[in-house]
């Protein structure tokens, strides 16, 4: 949240250490606080506008140069003859790929340049204004910033895969005397967050990019006129399965993620001065709001690998491909949602006066807290959310669930379960009743209900499981997000 505040709106900056961050903040304060204080209108009763747009260009500092397909055949031939072994590609191939007699049979792809730009231009606006009276003062402030980043959008996508980040930031104070000793501040400040990205991490797409083979395979293949999706290039990996084809991970999906963070802070600075000089009291109500969501929508790129060719008088070619996957024409759908809200008072009393030659100061303070999480469920149950596909690391359960046909068993994820679905969750290791209590806490999240009437049973080769039935898993209101805590309510599971 602090990356995201205006350099526009800053009035000051202080850090607190030592004992005094304990004593304002207790235990969140024992490595140092840092405060930061916004502009306010105040000493200024003239109108102030100030206006600011800014554009650059992002760039990478260095890309690593990559062998192209000629370079690299030719050196691993001769790294294999050094090795004593036969080269591996064709003087054929070489040749072929040298003259580019045909981009399908003698490929040679830069999947780096197919990949990524090598700039992107970004924009920055800010706009804000001052004023105020003798007791009145206001400061309103509000920033855009639209960045892109240096994904290409495919030729053959119906959607853009390039990364686009934009943020909406807006702050609004206001202050005015009440009285002569009474001052109320309000401050309000709220911060949009939209991020489009395609689904696959930009970190694997450049990994890709820099270990793709240039002459293995094509980016697509021609296909037929009765196809519907596009064939992507494939082929016989060295060691086994099929090289991963960069262009089909980047075009495979994209994902839109919202943030959204709301604070409001409503202060009353009172002057004690008519009980004694130099006291005064403070009192504050915020609340903060985190909102998150993401949709992702991705398909399963079709693999083909060219397994022939025929060249007619002409010199025209003519491919047999087959495919090498199960692809999907459609784009899955997948969501997620989060967030937390919290309400908080602090309140403190501060003396400071100064007689002769001694300073003489106190403050006593207090604060509550309160937070609770945006997850809503009927009657009063609150869903676990798992995290989408390219959004984190999924859960994974240590639950099998018995198949119909019985025997084979499979690893199941919380979001394939089911109401009234029989499963068993198998023990982590040993036979203590230890590790099957470990196995219930992970396998449902620290939820501590993962099923109903559970029991014992003896199966296989003196194999014990728990059984159960499949319920909604509510969620703890004390989770915290992000940061994995989650309260265990221990269950006593008796054999």
């Amino acid at each position: 949240m602090l990356n995201n505040i205006p350099p526009e709106t800053i009035e000051s900056f202080s850090v607190l250490k030592d004992a005094t961050a304990t004593a304002l903040y207790g235990s969140r304060g024992a490595n140092g606080v840092m405060i930061i204080t916004t502009k306010s209108g105040r000493d200024s009763e003239k109108m102030t506008i100030n206006l600011r747009a800014e554009v650059g260009m992002s760039a990478p500092t260095r890309v690593p140069k990559v062998a192209d397909g000629i370079t690299y055949m030719e050196t691993y031939n001769e790294a294999s003859t050094h090795a004593r072994s036969s080269p591996y590609y064709s003087d054929q191939k070489i040749m072929g790929t040298r003259l580019g007699l045909d981009p399908y049979v003698y490929p040679n792809v830069d999947w780096y340049d197919m990949l990524f730009k090598d700039a992107s231009f970004n924009q920055n606006f800010n706009f804000n204004m001052t004023g105020g009276s003798k007791k009145l003062d206001y400061f309103l402030n509000a920033t855009a910033y639209n960045e892109n980043g240096i994904v290409r959008k495919p030729d053959i996508s119906k959607y853009d895969t390039n990364i686009n980040a934009q943020k909406y930031l807006f702050q609004a104070n206001v202050s005015a005397d009440a009285t002569p000793t009474t001052r109320v501040s309000l401050k309000m400040n709220t911060q949009l967050h939209y991020r489009h990205a395609p689904i696959q991490s930009v970190s694997d797409l450049f990994a890709y990019a820099m270990t793709g083979m240039p002459c293995e395979f094509p980016a697509t293949l021609p296909g037929e006129e009765s196809d519907t999706f596009v064939r992507f290039g494939t082929n016989n990996a060295w060691n086994s399965g099929f090289f991963t084809n960069p262009y089909a991970q980047l075009c495979r999906g994209y994902g839109d993620q919202f943030r959204g963070h709301f604070t409001s802070a409503l202060t009353v600075d009172q002057d004690l001065g008519f009980i004694t000089k130099g006291l005064s009291a403070t009192g504050m109500a915020t609340f903060y709001n985190r909102v998150y969501s993401a949709v992702y929508r991705s398909f399963t790129p079709f693999l083909y690998k060219l397994t022939d060719y025929s060249i007619d008088d002409a010199g025209n070619y003519s491919y047999v491909s087959e495919s090498a996957n199960t692809g999907t024409t459609y784009l899955g759908t997948s969501r997620g949602k989060d967030g937390y809200r919290e309400l908080a008072f602090q309140a403190k009393i501060d003396y400071a006066r100064t007689f002769g030659k001694h300073d003489v100061g106190r403050r006593s303070s207090t604060m509550q807290k309160e937070r609770n999480m945006n997850i809503s469920g009927r009657a009063g149950v609150r869903r676990a959310a798992l995290s989408p596909a390219g959004s984190g690391r999924p859960r994974h359960l240590r639950l099998r669930q018995a198949l119909s046909g019985g025997g084979q068993l499979r690893l199941q994820r919380l979001g394939e379960l089911r109401r009234g679905q029989t499963f068993r969750i198998l023990p982590v290791g040993g036979r203590g009743l230890g590790d099957f209590e470990r196995a219930v806490l992970e396998g449902d999240q620290g939820t501590g209900q993962p099923v109903q009437t559970p029991r014992f049973v003896r199966a296989g080769r003196q194999r014990r499981h728990l059984v159960g039935v499949c319920r909604p898993l509510p969620l703890s209101d004390d989770r915290r997000y992000g940061s994995g805590v989650r309260r265990l309510y221990r269950q006593q599971l008796r054999a």
